[in-house]
């Protein structure tokens, strides 16, 4: 059996660098593929049938993608983001402008964890507002 990472194929992203989860595919014609991997694996996980129907324009473009399962029906357009979180179960959809800003953040926030963490949760900042909220929640990440 491969040691290839099942997520390490052409158009789908690691939205946090060095992480196998959570992911990103934007929905072209091209990406087909990567899109129905993300359904896979959510319906899989969840122990749901999911179909992926994919609708094209006459001039051959992508028109949208729609997911369907037992509990519905959602219609993605091409061009928009489509995310698996790292629980294999949720999908999440953006637009381009939304997915860039979440691929920016989740490293900063990852980063952040981190560093409460090998601080501990006793450690205080100096800055008033995260002091306030490490006493009142402990180490929130």
């Amino acid at each position: 059996m491969s040691k290839k990472s099942l997520f390490k194929q052409p158009g789908v992203e690691q939205l946090i660098p060095g992480a196998d989860l959570p992911v990103g595919v934007k929905v072209t014609g091209r990406n087909m593929h990567a899109v129905s991997l993300l359904a896979s694996v959510s319906g899989e996980t969840l122990g749901k049938r999911t179909i992926v129907k994919s609708y094209f324009e006459a001039d051959g473009s992508l028109s949208h993608v729609r997911l369907v399962d037992e509990d519905g029906t959602v219609d993605i357009k091409a061009g928009d983001y489509m995310m698996l979180s790292d629980d294999r179960e949720t999908i999440v959809i953006g637009t381009a402008q939304e997915y860039a800003a979440l691929k920016s953040v989740l490293p900063l926030v990852v980063a952040l964890g981190d560093a409460f963490a090998k601080a501990g949760p006793a450690t205080l900042t100096g800055l008033p507002i995260l002091d306030g909220m490490l006493a009142s929640f402990g180490n929130i990440f």
